[in-house]
C-alpha cells in the first residue's frame, strides 16, 4: 500500500465514545484484497 492509500484510509467520526463503527470504502477494499491474497 502506498502513502496516498494510507492517508485516505479514514474512519467516519462519530460523536459517541467507544469504537468507530464505519470504515471508508478504501479500507474495506484493501482488507478484501489482502484476504484474497492470503
Amino acid at each position: 500500500m502506498d502513502e496516498k492509500a494510507v492517508q485516505l484510509w479514514d474512519q467516519i467520526k462519530q460523536g459517541n465514545p467507544g469504537r468507530l463503527r464505519l470504515l471508508s470504502d478504501l479500507a474495506i477494499t484493501a482488507v478484501l484484497m489482502i484476504k484474497c491474497i492470503f
